[in-house]
């Protein structure tokens, strides 16, 4: 540049020229595309996350109250089953040991198994 206190035109113009053909990163900018897309897909995720908080929370009471009523039930089944073994006769007590087994596979299959996988 010039010794005086304003640079001259061509000084500009040199100066312009020369900011122009520097790149301002050397390296390559993501693109702003991409960037948005992404953006939007975790501001959803987010939206859906708080809408199924009250089911999780939902769930999580579910899962209490099924135990605690299965909990009650085994309570009362237990203390009739000694006097039902004793008069039921011995095919009878197979056949109803067996439909338990299944009875409590399916509810596990069915009911306690999804709610505790989070599915």
């Amino acid at each position: 540049m010039s010794n005086s206190s304003h640079p001259s035109d061509a000084d500009v113009a040199r100066w312009m020229q020369t900011l122009a053909e520097e790149s301002p990163t050397k390296g390559s900018l993501p693109d702003p595309h991409l960037l948005w897309l992404k953006a939007r897909l975790e501001e959803r995720a987010e939206r859906n996350e708080r809408a199924l908080h009250p089911i999780a929370i939902a769930k999580k009471i579910a899962v209490a109250i099924f135990a605690l009523l299965g909990s009650a039930g085994l309570i009362a089944i237990a203390q009739h089953a000694e006097t039902w073994v004793t008069q039921a006769p011995e095919p009878a007590i197979f056949a109803w040991a067996v439909a338990g087994v299944c009875f409590i596979a399916i509810g596990f299959a069915f009911i306690l198994k999804p709610l505790l996988s989070g599915d």
